[in-house]
């Protein structure tokens, strides 16, 4: 189902730094343009990258990527 929560058996803690204001990044989407393209490019759901928190020093992004159990390893 669409915008289903995963049914979540780990968690990757992430954080990424990225060369851009915070203005910017906002007027580009912000976090949830983030999940969007970080979850397209990993080939996986956007249900399965929660932004945590987004703060300045140019622009540092820490996230999650959830591990669904019902999704099977490649």
């Amino acid at each position: 189902m669409v915008g289903e929560q995963p049914e979540v058996t780990d968690v990757i803690e992430c954080s990424l730094k990225m060369d851009t204001t915070m203005k910017a990044f906002q007027q580009e989407g912000g976090a949830k343009m983030f999940e969007k393209n970080l979850a397209a490019g990993l080939g996986i759901s956007r249900n399965n990258v929660q932004v945590e928190e987004v703060r300045p020093g140019s622009v540092i992004v820490d996230y999650d990527i959830l591990i669904d159990k019902n999704t099977p390893s490649r």
